[in-house]
């Protein structure tokens, strides 16, 4: 998983809610395909910064006798 900085996640979240897909960070002028691309992106910087924890789903199988 990549580095990200405060600063950059800021930036393309403010980017992000207001419809632009075209952010700068540093010297790089990005543009993205889409929203999608971006909100992406964004659950990727969260889980990285420790913005947010990834869910984990467990899954359980039960069995009966059909009795």
């Amino acid at each position: 998983m990549r580095k990200y900085t405060n600063e950059q996640y800021t930036q393309l979240h403010d980017a992000y809610s207001q419809g632009i897909l075209t952010v700068k960070f540093a010297d790089k002028l990005v543009t993205y395909r889409n929203l999608n691309e971006m909100k992406e992106l964004l659950s990727e910087m969260e889980l990285s910064l420790g913005l947010r924890k990834k869910h984990i789903t467990k899954k359980f199988t039960s069995f009966t006798k059909g009795m």
